[in-house]
């Protein structure tokens, strides 16, 4: 989301949760609602916004799975993002690069200080 990619992390996430209030089966809202706990770090809520999409077998598993592969990275968890890895590459899928990870990361730190800020 705009909110998100400014660096108002926890603005787009009040945003997600009046979505979901609205309409609990928007698998994308809950996609990007966990990105938005990812990039405050908030990373046990993002873990259960990325597995509600997954688990909704749509079109935006494979992202879900993919941002919970870089989650586990950015818990040091090398063996479950390994294991997220594997899963999408056996399914034919695009699996996380190094691009990727530099990016969660710097959504990460730039993101923290407004985090703590609400």
């Amino acid at each position: 989301s705009l909110l998100n990619e400014v660096g108002d992390s926890m603005a787009a996430v009040k945003l997600y949760k009046h979505a979901v209030s609205l309409d609990p089966f928007n698998v994308p809202v809950f996609l990007n609602m966990g990105n938005a706990y990812f990039c405050c770090g908030q990373y046990d809520y993002a873990e259960r916004c990325y597995q509600t999409s997954i688990e909704s077998k749509s079109e935006y598993s494979s992202m879900a799975l993919n941002n919970l592969g870089l989650l586990h990275l950015s818990r040091g968890q090398v063996e479950k993002a390994a294991s997220l890895c594997i899963e999408l590459e056996s399914n034919g899928k695009q699996v996380f690069s190094a691009p990727a990870i530099a990016n969660a990361y710097a959504c990460q730190w730039a993101n923290r200080k407004k985090c703590f800020e609400h």
